[in-house]
């Protein structure tokens, strides 16, 4: 699905701003943008898989360079466990693991499963080409960068929450947002560099962590739901931050219409993904003005919509590792014809979802190890 001023034929829509719903939409806009390039691609990628769309990725990356366009990509080191036991377990850069690191991978395939040890990593070509080109300028870490952004020409930028890989393309449900306008992006690289701060007045701006300093994306994100009056609509792949528990309940208690969208069966943290939706409906009593709407298929999704009119989209979930340890990168838009656009996207999925109506069936005893995978995790990011 795209979204823009054409397809919603509201006046209130941003100029230059595209919003795609589903992989397929997001990768051929971004395959598009990039191979019209003519300048330079910027990129901040956590999972980057070595399966067709990876490659295909990469492939354009190539055919860039081979013309002249300087390619940047910033990746995440620390999403190489979750590359090497999910999906097809093949990491697109990452073919060799530090000894902790393929523990980690061998502990969460063992919990996860199907198999009971992580994939012998393939060696890639397109890798080694893309190494080795003089054009591509390549960061590999250790950075914990679970932003997604992809910066064209300095023209137009492409953010949201959407991987790399086959099953972020043709299987989740996620949302990225393309805005091709020289002054949004100047605003984002402003704010990416630390130059100015964050401001909560404007109808729309980049909310980032880390981000200039004395700044808090926990804190910000949180006012937002704060300041709810009639509704709040949730897509999201994970939670778990107990300051967002808190307030979600806090708004279902002052009687605002509450809506939080969640798979039916996460990839990961499966378990304590019930835990806290569970915890969320027993604290409030589960009127019937809170809704938990379990998706049939997988979320990756990190959207929040409040009072249709405020909209907050990017990289990070519901959790502490994305407010604690993480890099990631929001944007947030208080333009009512973008928020009434989105509040529909988000009953249509709800539509295609099962509500819940008693206790979400979830192993107390793994959720509790999934918590401490998470802060694990977290206590890494900070190192």
């Amino acid at each position: 699905m795209i979204l823009d001023r054409a397809t919603t034929a509201d006046p209130g829509w941003p100029a230059g701003l595209t919003w795609l719903v589903g992989g397929q939409a997001a990768f051929a806009r971004l395959f598009a943008r990039i191979d019209a390039a003519e300048h330079t691609v910027r990129i901040r990628a956590y999972i980057w898989r070595d399966d067709a769309t990876g490659q295909a990725l990469a492939r354009a990356l190539l055919a860039a360079a081979e013309r002249g366009v300087q390619v940047h990509i910033q990746k995440s080191a620390d999403a190489c466990t979750h590359e090497w036991h999910e999906a097809g377990g093949q990491s697109f850069f990452h073919k060799r693991l530090l000894m902790r690191q393929h523990v980690t991978a061998t502990a969460l395939h063992g919990f996860y499963g199907p198999r009971p040890k992580v994939a012998r990593q393939r060696p890639s070509d397109l890798a080694d080409a893309l190494r080795a080109h003089p054009n591509v300028h390549l960061d590999l870490g250790p950075h914990h960068d679970h932003a997604k952004v992809f910066v064209i020409d300095e023209r137009v930028l492409l953010l949201g929450g959407m991987a790399i890989g086959d099953d972020a393309h043709f299987e989740l449900l996620d949302h990225m947002v393309e805005w091709a306008d020289p002054a949004a992006v100047a605003r984002f690289r402003a704010r990416e560099a630390g130059e100015v701060a964050y401001d909560p007045v404007r109808p729309w701006d980049f909310l980032l962590n880390p981000g200039a300093a004395g700044e808090d994306l926990r804190t910000q994100r949180l006012a937002l739901i704060d300041a709810a009056e009639r509704s709040v609509q949730v897509e999201m792949a994970f939670f778990g931050d107990p300051a967002f528990t808190d307030a979600l309940c806090a708004a279902v208690d002052r009687g605002v219409q509450v809506t939080l969208l969640a798979a039916r069966k996460a990839g990961k943290l499966r378990w304590y993904n019930p835990q806290v939706l569970n915890a969320i409906r027993r604290r409030t009593g589960a009127p019937e003005h809170l809704r938990v709407a379990l998706y049939p298929h997988g979320v990756h999704a990190k959207l929040l919509v409040v009072d249709g009119a405020v909209v907050d989209v990017g990289s990070a979930n519901f959790n502490r590792l994305s407010h604690e340890g993480y890099g990631e990168a929001n944007l947030c838009l208080r333009l009512p014809a973008v928020g009434r656009a989105l509040a529909q996207v988000i009953e249509g999925h709800v539509a295609e979802a099962t509500l819940a109506t008693g206790r979400i069936r979830a192993s107390r005893v793994k959720a509790r190890l999934e918590r401490h995978f998470m802060d694990r995790a977290g206590k890494q990011a900070l190192k």
